[in-house]
């Protein structure tokens, strides 16, 4: 397919002379129309200089200038030349040069914004827009200068340049961004050129470069020609200007404001014939008239007409009441507007419209007159320029008598008198009405008439003047009249009432010049404050203050109910209200009592608010108006409570009622002291230390502004600073000093509850000081000089009361006397015994720490230093495990307790409790068999299966053997059950050599019992009556304890325990759940998502691992019941 070259048609020379057909040559003529379908192009032949070819469908016509001209190729037109010198011009023999080329661009040697595409051996010539030139070495247009035939190095316009927009060199339409010294080429929008003064797009002449910036101002809405193409047209909207484009084979129609059908190139409205070629069915504008418009279907025009006194409307598509001649659409111009209002035109200036009966009729000016539609009159001026006559030329050929507005200033008029015009001024504060032929009141710089601003005013209105500040409006019978103030005062709008201030500058006289010259009697409203006001004393101005919700009024001169941020008043507020009580507009510090339609003001109590719906003042935020309830609740009585935002104020607290009280004068509440100290109310900031007894009495205390363990007496109208005791801090109502935290202030008095007497405390923030309970009460002592104390000693130690930090073991004894002993700094199973200012460290023995307080070891843990020496209270003898290790364990004997260490080798055994062989590191026992060997007795002896060993006996009569000597038999044995030979209820107890026989009770009791099937499973007894369970997986019934414990259910072994187990991780891979605790049978393990929780069964009751809950039982001998 053969290259496409589209370019607008324009005859050459249409106003540079005469077009005359040449005679076509066909050989060289043909081949610069191939594959063209319109275009104009030279002849091929340089010579011919004067000869243009036009080719329309691949079709070529050769035309030649008329005489004098030759054909530019740049501008595709004729113009004036020497067609004798066109040989000189040189151009190459495109047709052959391109022969040899299937693509090839090549510039033209004589004219730099021309070149040549060689396509598959035709000849295509192209011109450069406008502003740029062909460069060869970059194969394209680029900026240039014409007359240099030089590329403009965008590139480098930027270098050295601040950042920023600056102007393209050749093409307005264009514009360069500077960054960082990097040149970027931006483009305008359609219709714009860029200004530099402005430094941005704005509408302008593309082909001129003519900036129209100001053709939307003063526009607040309307649709204006672009200035050049005519395609296109600029939105004004509140003087801003936006280019629009219309539909394509549209161009703008300015007087109907609209696009109809026309020619983009020759800007020339497309014929009725031609109009709806391509069209849609539907309606458009006729080109040329208005009260005319084309029907479209398939393509084909219907000229239609509107009805008389219509025109075609655009915008609806339908026909609309208008004027014919100016083409504009008036219907529903004057909706609202009151006969008489004089409307602008839109597009002729010599034309008004004037509205009447909500119609809008369009009239002309008289002749030489144009409208000034602030005056709403025409005036002599110039239809076509739109420009006002001068002064001296006004009344030119005008009779005596006509009055006409000023032609630049609505405060002034001109009085036409013999053809002379003389220029008259209005009163202050009027304009002058070219209707009314009279000045009335008005805005002189707006030129706005004032006569509808006292409608539905009462008479007396007092309204400010819009541009004269030392006039007023006086509204009587809804009309206005301008009036002047005092001289040397201004009106204050907001309370209707003049006050001295300068005409000039509209600004207040300063107060305390107010009174100059003024009798006492006077008062003036304050200048910025309403519910200020000033009266004069001996020519002295004295700032008085109306009540909280009330405001100056300077008429009746008397604080009268009123909004003192809006300056407000309530004249009416009780109309069409029943009596009683009503909140305050304004603030919710007052109420509104009404009584028969007339209000009467009351104020609330200090710190309280009204709440309409209690009909009464509460406590509460007087500045938020937030209510707020309960101070008081759960506080005991007396308690002083801080007002939620009236630092002056306090909250006293009696029977769980709050009461608001009002510090004494000059004071604010100081609240870690529920004290009012000296202060400032505005601020809330505490007076300083030497100005607090400034006249205060004599003997008065306050607490310290900044340190609670201080206060401040005053004598003499001096503040003397004294210190509480050491770890106390001032209780201020009782002017005493009493324990507390000396950093955070907060008193000590509970820490004593249910202790003990002699019980002692760490003082919270001083550790040379410890706190002592007696009767429950706090008394706080020091340590000796040189020592801190031990909490979990309960014990003063050497050590720096300064840094809390203990002193070193090798030091401790230095400087004390021998036979004094302190516990280790941190090892509780090690003491320090002083001799000679030496340091002997001393360990108690196994399973024993040492106890400060009665300077002794005993029974204890020496992992957590917990003592253990109650453990044994409320149990039976026995030994239990002790929790610092297996190898240790715990003997209670008549609820004391005692430590003992197995034998070395041996721990004790977790089931039997006594002492076996085993590994004291791990706490695994050594191990058993399953399947002991079968051994037989010496002769003379038989095995007794009670004893479980060998005894005496005729191997002849074993069914018939008696009951041995238990008093011989537990000789040896320190700790050990056996079963009666014959009867199965009884058994005998051996304890330290003793025999001790029991029986079992009659029946079972509620519990658990082994089941003989197999150790997973159990019995459980309730009332008798039995049910069988399995313990979980991996666990078996605890022959000791009866509950599930881990172990072997194929040969009944437990799983190797501990008397101290990490419980801290037992739950660390076990499913949610309780889980028995390893040594006392009260307490479980309770897991959740693996964090291990330690948890105690209710009084009477014991951990049953059967039922993983638990039940009823003896936590003393963990039986269940």
């Amino acid at each position: 397919m053969g290259f496409l070259l589209l370019l607008l048609v324009q005859l050459p020379g249409r106003s540079t002379g005469q077009l005359i057909q040449f005679p076509a040559s066909p050989a060289s003529v043909e081949s610069v129309c191939t594959g063209v379908n319109a275009g104009i192009f030279p002849h091929p032949d340089p010579t011919l200089c004067h000869v243009y070819v036009s080719c329309t469908f691949e079709q070529p016509i050769v035309y030649q200038c008329a005489a004098g001209l030759v054909f530019d190729p740049s501008s595709l037109r004729c113009v004036p030349g020497d067609r004798e010198q066109c040989a000189e011009r040189n151009d190459p023999n495109w047709y052959e040069q391109c022969a040899a080329y299937s693509y090839a661009f090549f510039a033209d040697p004589n004219v730099c914004w021309e070149f040549v595409f060689c396509s598959l051996g035709t000849v295509n010539r192209y011109t450069c827009p406008a502003g740029e030139i062909w460069s060869q070495e970059d194969g394209a247009c680029l900026p240039g200068d014409r007359d240099t035939c030089e590329v403009y190095d965008i590139g480098n316009v930027c270098q050295g340049r601040p950042d920023g927009l600056v102007p393209h060199p050749t093409d307005c339409t264009r514009y360069l961004l500077c960054a960082g010294g990097v040149t970027t080429m931006l483009e305008c929008l359609r219709g714009e050129v860029f200004d530099q003064t402005v430094g941005r797009c704005i509408v302008g002449n593309t082909e001129t470069c003519e900036s129209r910036g100001d053709m939307c101002r003063g526009v607040a809405n309307d649709l204006q020609p672009h200035p050049n193409e005519c395609h296109l047209f600029v939105f004004c909207s509140l003087g801003e200007a936006s280019v629009l484009i219309c539909p394509p084979n549209e161009i703008f129609r300015p007087d109907i404001r609209f696009c109809v059908p026309g020619n983009r190139d020759t800007c020339e409205f497309s014929p009725v014939e031609t109009a709806c070629v391509g069209r849609p069915p539907g309606v458009v504008p006729h080109p040329t008239s208005c009260e005319l418009f084309l029907s479209c279907l398939n393509g084909v025009s219907t000229v239609m007409s509107c009805p008389a006194g219509t025109i075609f409307n655009p915008q609806t598509g339908v026909c609309s009441i208008g004027d014919r001649e100016t083409c504009l659409v008036t219907e529903g111009l004057c909706e609202m507007q009151p006969d008489g209002t004089i409307l602008e035109h839109p597009l002729r200036c010599g034309m008004f419209i004037i509205c009447r009966g909500g119609n809008a009729e369009v009239n002309p000016c008289p002749p030489g007159e144009i409208l000034r539609v602030d005056a709403q009159f025409c005036v002599p001026g110039n239809p076509n320029t739109c420009e006002r006559f001068p002064i001296e030329t006004m009344c030119e050929g005008r009779d005596g008598g006509l009055f006409l507005p000023h032609p630049t200033d609505c405060a002034r008029f001109i009085w036409c008198q013999a053809g002379v015009a003389n220029d008259y001024e209005c009163d202050p504060g009027n304009i002058f009405s070219a209707p009314a032929q009279s000045c009335i009141p008005g805005n002189a710089n707006t030129c706005t008439p004032l006569t509808g601003v006292c409608v539905n005013q009462p008479d007396g209105q007092v309204l400010p003047h819009p541009d004269r500040c030392d006039f007023f409006i006086w509204c009587t019978e809804g009309r206005p009249s301008v009036n002047p103030c005092p001289a040397g005062e201004i009106l204050r709008p907001d309370v209707q009432f003049c006050v001295p201030g300068s005409a000039e500058t509209c600004e207040f006289v300063p107060i305390d010049l107010m009174c100059i010259g003024q009798g006492d009697s006077t008062r003036f409203p304050h200048p910025t404050e309403c519910a200020l006001f000033i009266a004069c004393q001996g020519q002295n101005a004295v700032v008085n203050t109306c009540p909280a919700g009330t405001i100056y009024n300077a008429p009746s001169r008397s604080c009268v109910p009123g909004n003192q941020d809006t300056c407000e008043r309530f004249n009416d507020i009780c109309v069409g209200r029943p009596d009683g009580t009503y909140s305050h507009p304004t603030i919710c510090t007052a109420y509104i009592n009404c009584v028969g339609g007339q209000p009467t003001f009351e104020q609330c109590g200090p710190g309280t608010i009204f709440i309409e719906q209690l009909g009464g003042c509460v406590i509460g935020n007087t500045q938020t108006c937030t209510r707020v309830d309960g101070l008081c609740v759960g506080q005991p009585d007396g308690a002083i409570l801080a007002h939620p935002n009236e630092c002056d104020l306090y909250i006293f607290c009696m029977s769980q009622q709050a009461a608001p009280l009002r510090c004494p004068p000059g004071e604010i509440l100081n609240v870690q002291a529920q004290f009012c100290a000296p202060g400032n109310a505005n601020t809330c900031q505490f007076d300083p230390v030497e100005t607090m007894c400034q006249n205060m009495a004599d003997g008065a205390i306050y607490p310290h502004p900044s340190e609670c363990s201080r206060f401040v007496v005053c004598n003499g109208g001096q503040a003397t600073v004294a210190d509480c005791p050491a770890g106390q801090i001032l209780h201020a109502p009782t002017q005493s000093c009493r324990p507390g935290n000396t950093a955070t202030c907060e008193f000590l008095d509970g820490v004593c509850s249910n202790r003990p007497d002699g019980w002692v405390i760490e003082h919270p923030n001083l550790c040379g000081h410890f706190i002592i309970c007696q009767g429950g009460s706090v008394s706080v002592n020091p340590c000796p000089p040189g020592e801190i104390l031990r909490p979990d000693a309960q014990f003063c130690v050497p050590g720096d009361p300064s840094t809390c930090g203990f002193e070193p073991v090798e030091r401790m004894c230095l400087g004390r006397p021998d036979g004094i002993i302190y516990p280790h700094p941190t090892n509780c199973q090690l003491y320090i015994n002083c001799q000679n200012s030496q340091a002997i460290v001393t360990s108690c023995r196994p399973g024993t720490i040492f106890r400060a307080t009665t300077q002794s070891c005993v029974a204890g843990n020496g992992d957590t230093c917990t003592f253990l020496d109650g453990t044994c209270v409320g149990r039976p003898d026995g030994v239990i495990p002790h929790p610092e290790g297996c190898a240790l364990f715990l003997l209670c004997t008549s609820g004391t307790t005692a430590a003992f260490r197995c034998p070395e080798g041996e721990i004790l055994h977790p089931e039997f409790l006594v002492c076996a062989a085993g590994n004291a590191d791990d706490c695994s026992l050594a191990p058993v068999t399953t399947e002991p060997p079968i051994i037989s007795c010496a002769e003379g002896f038989v095995f007794d299966r009670a004893m479980l060993r060998c005894i005496p006996g005729d191997r002849d009569q074993c069914p018939e053997r008696t009951e041995p000597d238990w008093d011989q038999f537990c000789s040896g044995v320190s700790y050990a059950f056996y079963a009666h030979p014959a009867v199965c209820w009884e058994f005998v107890f051996c304890s330290l050599g003793s025999a001790n026989r029991y029986s079992c009770p009659m029946g079972r009791p509620d519990g658990v019992i082994p089941h003989p099937e197999g150790c997973a499973l159990f019995l459980l007894c309730t009332s008798g009556f039995t049910a069988a369970f399995r313990c979980p997986e991996g666990e078996i019934l605890h022959p000791e304890f009866l509950v599930c414990a881990a172990g072997n259910a194929d040969d009944c072994s437990l799983a190797t325990v501990t008397t101290e187990p990490p419980i801290i991780s037992v739950c660390e891979g076990r499913p949610d759940g309780n889980y028995t605790h390893p040594l006392l049978c009260y307490l479980f393990i309770h897991c959740t998502n693996g964090a291990t929780e330690i948890r105690s069964c209710p009084k009477d009751q014991i951990f049953v691992g059967a039922i993983r809950d638990c039940a009823p039982g003896n936590q003393e001998s963990c039986i269940p019941l």
